[in-house]
């Protein structure tokens, strides 16, 4: 007969999920409290926003399009592919870094947040990523 599956932690489960959606939060707030940003200080925030925008982009195609063509080519297996992580976690320290710098400018948080939705490698995704792997949140 099969073992019931252990209780779920859920307090850990839900500290986990409130510290990963912190950066998420902080792109909300950099675009909702309005305040003036020198324009200069606005660029080289959208500069870095641009620059986790690439690396989000670079993380999405290793996690979902680099399998997706492999398994393509080699006739639906993914014997033989080798993983790549990508840059985990630059992209979020680059949002961060912008919405700190030009904290109350809109453009710059809206940006944020839509690369850390893209953004595969970064901290708002492990708890989507990791979710199933009960020696991670239950152990």
């Amino acid at each position: 007969m099969d073992e019931p599956a252990p209780p779920k932690n859920i307090l850990r489960r839900t500290i986990g999920v409130a510290l990963c959606s912190l950066p998420l939060w902080l792109a909300v707030a950099c675009a909702v409290w309005r305040r003036p940003v020198p324009g200069p200080i606005v660029r080289v925030a959208m500069v870095l926003v641009v620059l986790s925008g690439l690396v989000g982009c670079l993380n999405m195609h290793l996690l979902f399009v680099k399998p997706w063509l492999y398994r393509r080519r080699h006739g639906g297996s993914l014997e033989g592919f080798r993983f790549v992580s990508g840059l985990p976690v630059v992209g979020t320290l680059l949002q961060a870094g912008a919405c700190f710098m030009a904290f109350g400018s809109v453009p710059v948080g809206v940006c944020a947040l839509l690369t850390a939705l893209i953004d595969t490698c970064g901290v708002p995704w492990i708890p989507v990523l990791t979710w199933k792997d009960s020696s991670f949140w239950d152990a």
